[in-house]
């Protein structure tokens, strides 16, 4: 009799609470399909470094031993030696074909120095995924990065992206960077359109003497990515496909040829105006010292120039001299009491940002006392276009700490702001100085130019640029 009495109950209990499993269900419609899935696994590093890779070729730890910004643990990388091969990755990622993504994550370094980020295919031949080599300006505090990307490169979906956040060449010792909540979502949002490319600065005419380069520039903006092809009297020049073109040695039969490029989109295209092209018979006077002519996009990226191993990059390139330079700038010919002509051809700059510019020569070593080097407000600019400055070389800073009549070690290049102050991220070169609109280099950084400087004995009358 209990337990005919306890099966009723029973029975009832579960009408009962199927009526009310019902009741839920009819209002409650359960997760949302739309809702974006993070991709990254162990993304806040709450769970060690699982799923996560460390790799360098100099030396260095990873662990999770320091808060987050919200919560107990952070990913935090210790460079102990800077190497050439410096990345946090993750691999094995999936990815869908065609389609917007947005990186979302939180980052610092203790220097403030910069990463760049790419997607890739895991392994040989790392197909570019959609996202390549984005550099990122890290700050000295927590900061949070979003980047929106589409994904391309293959056309189904893959299970071999790697995620790669990479260090080198930025890296130095003592350097500490920290990561937390990296997510890698399907965006909810189409990205911006800005429209047909739109040219800001035209080409602009040149004059060499025969026998040398020219260089012509633009600058446009418009959707990405904008394609490039310079036209010479309307027709394509073949491999002249970037916002900058160099021409082959000229001769007297390219005088008054017209330059021009047109830039495409997906959207549209635009063609610049028509820049001519004069070519002076007069050959350049063999007196005349051309001590540094260079196609050169300053950036973040840190090089060694060798034989010395200059490290060169950022506020400070260095460049070795023309083998024609002679050892002795006195005799027999008297540079030394000369002029300096310097010319700057600025065909990309990222911002308004005022730059003050200056060549400087060493002698012996790379070191202060050693170096002579011209005034850098007589070089100042805030946009694109040619500039030019001169000055006597017995009157640059410290010309007598050089011996003119002996041999030059290298020469270097540097980029300072309003203030004279070094655009660098590392203290050493700014001696802790705050330039204008640190730390954020990508207002000043890439910038592509073209530098040329010639010393003219006295008398030797005027330059004859190349």
């Amino acid at each position: 009799m209990l337990e005919k009495k306890f099966l009723r109950i029973n029975i009832g209990w579960i009408k009962y609470t199927g009526l009310i499993c019902i009741l839920l269900l009819a209002v409650y419609p359960g997760p949302s399909s739309a809702a974006p899935v993070n991709i990254i696994l162990n993304p806040g590093f709450e769970s060690g470094t699982t799923y996560w890779s460390f790799y360098t070729d100099g030396s260095g730890s990873f662990l999770n031993d320091v808060p987050g910004v919200a919560s107990s643990h952070a990913g935090h990388i210790k460079i102990i030696k800077p190497g050439t091969n410096v990345q946090l990755f993750q691999k094995g990622l999936v990815l869908l074909p065609d389609t917007l993504y947005q990186l979302n994550f939180k980052a610092y370094s203790n220097t403030g120095h910069d990463l760049s980020i790419s997607l890739m295919k895991h392994g040989s031949p790392y197909t570019k995924y959609g996202l390549s080599n984005y550099v990122v300006n890290l700050g000295t505090t927590w900061k949070d990065y979003s980047i929106q990307f589409k994904s391309s490169g293959f056309s189904g979906t893959v299970t071999d992206a790697r995620l790669m956040f990479w260090l080198a060449p930025y890296d130095a010792s003592e350097d500490q960077y920290f990561f937390d909540d990296v997510t890698l979502t399907p965006a909810s949002v189409t990205p911006p359109t800005t429209g047909t490319p739109t040219i800001t600065t035209q080409p602009s005419g040149q004059t060499v003497a025969v026998g040398y380069t020219a260089t012509f520039g633009v600058t446009a903006t418009g959707t990405a990515p904008l394609s490039y092809q310079w036209q010479k009297n309307s027709v394509n020049i073949l491999g002249a496909t970037g916002a900058t073109y160099t021409t082959k040695p000229t001769t007297l039969s390219d005088n008054g040829a017209i330059f021009r490029v047109i830039i495409s989109n997906s959207l549209g295209s635009v063609t610049s105006n028509g820049a001519k092209l004069t070519v002076s018979s007069t050959p350049p006077s063999n007196k005349q010292l051309v001590v540094l002519d260079v196609n050169y996009q300053h950036s973040t990226t840190i090089t060694k120039i060798p034989p010395l191993n200059a490290i060169s990059g950022m506020s400070a390139s260095f460049f070795n001299f023309p083998s024609y330079v002679p050892d002795n700038l006195i005799s027999p010919i008297d540079y030394a009491h000369g002029t300096v002509y310097q010319r700057l051809q600025v065909f990309t700059k990222p911002s308004t940002k005022t730059v003050k510019y200056q060549i400087c020569f060493f002698q012996d070593t790379i070191t202060q006392p050693k170096h002579a080097c011209t005034n850098r407000d007589l070089l100042a600019f805030n946009k694109t276009g040619t500039y030019y400055a001169s000055q006597p070389l017995s009157n640059i800073y410290q010309s007598d700490h050089i011996d003119w009549g002996r041999k030059l070690l290298i020469i270097m290049l540097d980029m300072t702001d309003k203030n004279g102050v070094l655009i660098d991220s590392r203290p050493v070169y700014n001696m802790g100085k705050i330039w204008d609109g640190s730390p954020n280099l990508a207002l000043y950084y890439p910038m592509n130019v073209r530098y040329t400087a010639i010393i003219v004995p006295k008398g030797g009358g005027a330059p004859v640029w190349p």
